[in-house]
């Protein structure tokens, strides 16, 4: 679907396929010869097609395992204790009922 789609190789795109498994698309991406970043998770923009800015994989996309990490809040006084994380693209403040590990998302 990736080559139907005829796609510029982007590097959020190849970011994202390496974190959910897909490395036939990482590959892809990962071995042509240029590569550019037109989606931005943090500003939540889409680049232009016209004039695409070149990039290298840096690891600065907002991959959707980021989106697993969640944090209990602490309801010990009047305002609930929890830290900010950045990323927040969801804008939920990564608060749920239980606590996740940061590197694997899993609960603790």
């Amino acid at each position: 679907m990736y080559h139907k789609l005829d796609l510029l190789p982007d590097v959020s795109i190849a970011e994202q396929a390496r974190d959910s498994g897909a490395t036939a698309i990482f590959d892809i991406i990962i071995t042509s010869g240029t590569r550019y970043a037109l989606m931005n998770a943090y500003e939540r923009t889409v680049g232009d097609e016209i004039h695409p800015k070149k990039a290298h994989l840096n690891g600065d996309t907002a991959v959707r395992s980021m989106l697993d990490v969640k944090q209990n809040v602490q309801c010990d006084s009047i305002l609930p204790a929890y830290q900010d994380r950045w990323p927040d693209i969801i804008e939920d403040m990564c608060i749920d009922e239980y606590d996740s590990d940061p590197r694997s998302g899993k609960r603790r």
